[in-house]
């Protein structure tokens, strides 16, 4: 048995282990699942060389061991991704299966989802993610039929449909327009507006250097992350979702009895190492896995071997990594009202409304050689006056007299080949599946993706939106997909 990541131990004596022949797995089906899952998926659900057991043991799903060392699927990462997925599984398959879901950070203080700034869009360029965030935008306005749960209040997310309004200079207007028509085909609301339009609709607007704008009627605005996610993990609870406090700290590899081209053993995985709150150390056992574990998946990635072997799929690294990224609000009594949209800057800053009383959001990317250090979540002030000011009084006079009361940082799950999401089967792994690398808009995303990567495992297919672009094959082949227009 091969380990990455932890020195490996033996798994304890009684440790779930199915040695399986024809038989065994069609019992194991049955007794399982029936027939509602796609045969590659029951078949990965399937526990092979956890021990050198030679002998046949079966288990109930809800038995008390798997319910403590074994799970059907095991989602890593419970932030707003992972929690999606975990609900759409329960709510799919319901008690064919069990689920937990680990979390290394159960208070989410240093999550990435409730430190985002919580908008949703469908101004893309790519028509996979115009059609995840049409299918988002109208879960978020739906979310009662959704994510209500018995005895509880009502899920609330404080949804803001004041729009995206997108500023384009003349060199970016024709791809603005090429983009218009992509969305408008596929049934988004969005309007291109001339300077005209856009000083008569948003007077507050100085359009210097402006070609062209384009503006989201209707679909597109803001909501309160945090409510999202828990909307989505207390139904998930509801419908028998486990919450796990644990950190995964390494991956058990062991070889089966398969040869591969280059004549090597084929290589599974059917256990994470884990680590418990109080430090202990366990092992634990599943079907499936689902990593959803945003800036920080490709360390789970490293556990399972990519960028360790010179040859081969694993000979690439999955390539996720976090980015800093500061969020400032500011004060101005003067400036627009709280029904305004989201701008987004020629520049590349975005402000937004913020309740009453005047406040506003508003942030910036830095450029490729100025990413701040990762290493903690310190926000840099100066960043703001030499970065951001400039840019937002030159747009909007008002802001010429402003005050910045707090800020906050978050980590992005910076895609460093194409700044899109890598969703799909792993290239290696059989009963492995990956939902990370979403560049700053899987919060948006989560409804509809949580709902694709469950047809993937029930269907072999994707339904619904086929999301197959956004597989490993373009990391494995980099070729990469860039999106236009990107914030």
């Amino acid at each position: 048995m091969t380990v990455w990541g932890y020195i490996s131990q033996i798994p304890p004596t009684g440790a779930i282990c199915l040695v399986v022949g024809t038989s065994d797995l069609q019992l194991y089906r049955r007794y399982h699942f029936g027939n509602s899952i796609n045969k590659t998926f029951k078949e990965n659900l399937v526990l092979k060389h956890c021990n050198q057991i030679n002998a046949k043991t079966y288990h109930k799903s809800n038995s008390s061991d798997l319910v403590n060392d074994f799970t059907d699927i095991v989602v890593i990462g419970g932030g707003i991704i992972g929690s999606s997925v975990a609900y759409w599984l329960k709510h799919t398959f319901g008690n064919q299966i069990t689920c937990n879901v680990i979390e290394r950070d159960p208070t989410y203080k240093y999550c990435s989802t409730t430190l985002s700034a919580g908008g949703i869009r469908q101004q893309f360029s790519l028509s996979e993610n115009i059609q995840l965030s049409l299918f988002s935008s109208e879960f978020l306005q739906n979310i009662h039929k959704y994510l209500t749960v018995p005895n509880k209040d009502l899920p609330d997310i404080n949804l803001k449909l004041n729009g995206y309004l997108l500023l384009a200079t003349d060199s970016g207007a024709q791809q603005l327009i090429q983009n218009h028509k992509l969305q408008r085909d596929l049934g988004a609301d969005i309007e291109l507006l001339s300077i005209k339009q856009l000083k008569n609709k948003f007077p507050w607007i100085s359009t210097d250097g402006v070609a062209l704008a384009s503006f989201g009627k209707h679909n597109e605005g803001w909501f309160d992350p945090w409510s999202l996610l828990m909307a989505f993990k207390y139904k998930a609870q509801s419908l028998g979702v486990n919450y796990l406090n644990l950190d995964v700290i390494g991956a058990n590899i062991s070889n089966s009895d398969q040869i591969d081209s280059n004549g090597s053993r084929v290589q599974t995985c059917n256990q994470l190492i884990v680590r418990q709150s109080d430090g202990n150390v366990k092992q634990l056992s599943f079907g499936s896995a689902i990593v959803c574990c945003g800036a920080f998946s490709a360390q789970i990635a490293k556990y399972l071997g990519f960028g360790s072997h010179n040859s081969g799929i694993r000979a690439v690294q999955l390539p996720i990594e976090p980015r800093k990224r500061f969020v400032y609000v500011i004060n101005c009594k003067t400036g627009p009202k709280p029904d305004s949209p989201l701008l987004f800057d020629t520049s590349m800053t975005y402000f937004r409304p913020e309740g009453n009383g005047g406040n506003y959001i508003c942030g910036r990317s830095p450029h490729e050689n100025d990413e701040p250090d990762v290493d903690n979540l310190c926000v840099d002030h100066s960043f703001f006056e030499s970065n951001i000011w400039t840019f937002l009084a030159q747009r909007v006079k008002a802001f010429e007299s402003l005050k910045v009361t707090n800020s906050w940082s978050g980590f992005y799950e910076f895609n460093t080949l194409d700044q899109n999401a890598v969703i799909g089967r792993d290239p290696y792994y059989s009963n492995i599946y990956w939902c990370a690398g979403f560049s700053g808009h899987g919060l948006q995303m989560a409804p509809a993706v949580g709902r694709a990567i469950t047809e993937l495992i029930e269907n072999n297919k994707y339904k619904t939106i086929d999301l197959t672009k956004f597989g490993w094959t373009r990391i494995i082949n980099n070729t990469p997909i860039k999106e236009t227009n990107i914030c």
